[in-house]
């Protein structure tokens, strides 16, 4: 098992996709580091029927004023870029398709390099004007940030990517909304974890962009093929203990709030408020909101984190109550609750009924779910703490 730690820059048009590559290189010549491999690999979908009809309907529901479906009509009018662009640049590689004939791809998967970066730098302004390649990643991979050799690896199977282990920084750009591009730090902290140097290294890339840009941090493991057989054997066990620790939350919201699922509420949910008061009658930690997203944790016995999550929705009128066990190498699932809360005083009355009823369990089925899962490394623990919180 491998421990990892990232965060995630939202750079969304801040800056050109097609100049990230020269902030990337500038940011690395700044701290002294370098990379092993450059890692390409761009994609689009295989516009079946199917696809098409799909792309277009998301647009109009998520955009009635139609700016979205513009954008998903230009976004259709461009595909069959990546065949356009290996005709004009061969040296990109074969134009491959995915086992599942969603997308087609071209990439160096087979043969990474740090040379790489000469076949893909010179094309930097055409992969989206020119040929409309929206799905975009760039890997620099293998970089010594703690002047360690950590382990590196890319597995991809017939040619697809699987999985990317090692200290890397990662660009991508996806799907055709152009916002949704983001830069990507993963650390290696599974020997080394000196959180000072993260955080310098944090706030390097953070100077460099020209405005504001809001990061996000998360912890995660990658299991070797052994630990992930054993994790899905304990998953399959799990699942009944998870399903009546659910159960009782979920009997414990229908029995306190009469209109669960079937409220007509009007008005915005205020949510924080509330989540901070049972946050802290219950022993979590309350963790930074982004979006309508609402989250608090809490170490279990075993060296696990217990997770509630809580979100308002699109529209910030509906309450979605999520509790998960999450651990160095699993989440396990316990339940997932929605509904139209009918006044203010009921948002805190499920609240407070669905700590309760975690409460109520913590020293049975919960310590039962708890224990059956190895305790997760102290590294991980001690970082996960801000795992879903936007930090700038």
């Amino acid at each position: 098992m491998r421990i990892y730690k990232s965060y995630m820059f939202f750079v969304g048009t801040k800056v050109p996709f097609n100049k990230l590559p020269c902030l990337v290189e500038e940011y690395l010549k700044k701290l002294g580091l370098h990379y092993r491999y450059f890692l390409y690999y761009l994609s689009e979908r295989n516009l079946t029927d199917s696809f098409k009809t799909t792309l277009k309907n998301y647009a109009d529901i998520y955009d009635p004023g139609g700016f979205r479906r513009a954008e998903a009509e230009a976004y259709l009018s461009k595909v069959k870029g990546c065949r356009k662009a290996q005709a004009e640049h061969p040296e990109l590689g074969l134009l491959r398709k995915d086992r599942a004939d969603k997308c087609f791809y071209l990439s160096n998967l087979d043969s990474p390099s740090a040379e790489a970066v000469d076949v893909v730098y010179p094309i930097l302004n055409k992969i989206y004007r020119r040929y409309g390649i929206s799905n975009t990643m760039f890997v620099y991979h293998g970089i010594d940030f703690f002047n360690s050799d950590s382990p590196c690896d890319i597995s991809h199977e017939n040619g697809e990517l699987k999985e990317l282990t090692g200290a890397r920084i990662v660009l991508t750009r996806r799907n055709y909304f152009a916002n949704d591009v983001t830069i990507t730090i993963h650390f290696d902290i599974t020997e080394n974890a000196d959180d000072a140097l993260m955080n310098d290294y944090r706030d390097a890339m953070i100077e460099l962009f020209p405005a504001k840009v809001a990061v996000k941090e998360e912890t995660y493991c990658v299991l070797s093929d052994e630990e992930k057989a054993q994790y899905r054997e304990l998953q399959s066990e799990a699942e009944p203990i998870a399903e009546r620790i659910g159960e009782a939350i979920r009997k414990a919201i229908r029995d306190t709030c009469s209109k669960a699922e079937t409220g007509a509420n009007e008005a915005a949910i205020s949510l924080a408020p509330v989540l901070k008061k049972a946050s802290k009658a219950y022993g979590y930690t309350y963790l930074k909101p982004y979006y309508h997203f609402y989250d608090v944790v809490k170490e279990t016995p075993n060296a696990h984190i217990l997770h509630a999550e809580m979100e308002t929705g699109r529209c910030g009128d509906e309450l979605n109550m999520y509790l998960d066990l999450i651990g160095a190498g699993f989440k396990a699932g316990i339940v997932s609750i929605s509904f139209d809360p009918a006044a203010p005083d009921e948002v805190r009355e499920a609240v407070f009924a669905f700590f309760e009823a975690v409460k109520s369990v913590e020293n049975t089925a919960l310590a039962q779910l708890d224990a059956l899962f190895p305790k997760s490394p102290e590294k991980y623990l001690r970082t996960f703490v801000t795992n879903t919180a936007f930090i700038r």
